[in-house]
């Protein structure tokens, strides 16, 4: 709390304008300036794609890397299937499951309206599914961890799941 220097290059916005309005760039423009000028000798930037789904990392420095990297990608090249492999998910689930992820979605007059659980099925497919709009659910997502908890999922209206927090 005491150290005056700032965070981020960016402020720390969450968004700055979207994802698509260049924000990985700006961030990158400002180390660069920061670099240049003797402020910073080294910095990282960190980027996310538009969907979430890709993300990079920039180190940039005042003095250039003495490492050729330029056969790197090589190593890629040679094992490109690198990870895990895709997972399964499935659309219209109804069963148990554990939470990976939540996010509570709020309305215009800043009241939760919803809650988006992505987790795993008990055969390992991944769902997506939202909760009822009840207070008391709001209360337990909001001023509790629930990564990890079990739920109960059930198809429900418009092509959607319902999820509900077993043993709470």
């Amino acid at each position: 709390d005491d150290d005056s220097r700032s965070l981020t290059t960016t402020g720390g916005l969450g968004f700055f304008g979207g994802p698509g309005s260049n924000y990985a760039l700006h961030g990158i423009a400002t180390m660069a300036e920061k670099i240049s000028n003797g402020e910073f000798k080294t910095g990282m930037t960190t980027a996310l794609g538009w969907f979430m789904h890709k993300y990079a990392v920039g180190i940039y420095a005042d003095s250039p890397n003495d490492r050729d990297l330029s056969n790197d990608n090589l190593i890629d090249d040679k094992n490109p299937d690198a990870g895990r492999p895709p997972v399964a998910s499935v659309e219209n689930y109804r069963g148990e499951g554990l939470i990976d992820t939540y996010t509570v979605v709020y309305s215009r007059e800043r009241t939760p309206v919803k809650t988006i659980v992505l987790g795993t099925a008990t055969n390992g497919a991944r769902f997506v599914a939202n909760t009822d709009g009840e207070d008391e659910v709001f209360e337990q997502f909001l001023n509790h961890n629930q990564i990890g908890k079990q739920v109960l999922v059930e198809p429900g209206p418009n092509n959607t799941n319902i999820a509900r927090l077993q043993n709470n």
